[in-house]
């Protein structure tokens, strides 16, 4: 995890949470269907 990541997290981390579950589901869905 980058440090600027890992602030933010620190600041809000309920909304970097959020964001970063649907990062990694998104890109697993992309690598499933190619």
């Amino acid at each position: 995890m980058k440090p600027a990541a890992q602030g933010i997290a620190a600041c809000y981390p309920h909304i970097f949470f959020s964001v970063d579950i649907e990062d990694m589901t998104g890109r697993a869905a992309f690598e499933g269907e190619a």
